[in-house]
């Protein structure tokens, strides 16, 4: 499931545990119109949630989860209103 290359997306009956871990798969909605036409799979990526208790983080870690970010998702960072990180556009 998850190491399968030949694939962007989590296979339906994995879903569920992959969103009981904070992991959200979803596809970019602005290319799917595009890729079904080229008979292509949809644009998957995963929105991945990471807890962050109180909602209260230091500037190392700010700096910490930024960097991480940038390295595995598409550089969107945002703390919710429920105290966790998300980051946006991991790709499997």
């Amino acid at each position: 499931a998850l190491d399968d290359v030949t694939t962007g997306q989590v296979p339906f009956h994995d879903t569920k545990v992959v969103k009981f871990h904070g992991s959200y798969q979803q596809d970019d909605r602005d290319l799917r119109e595009e890729r079904q036409k080229l008979g292509i799979e949809n644009a998957f990526s995963f929105m991945i949630r990471v807890r962050l208790p109180a909602g209260y983080c230091t500037a190392e870690q700010w700096l910490a989860m930024d960097d991480t970010c940038q390295r595995y998702a598409n550089g969107t960072l945002k703390i919710t209103t429920r105290q966790t990180w998300q980051f946006h556009g991991v790709i499997k």
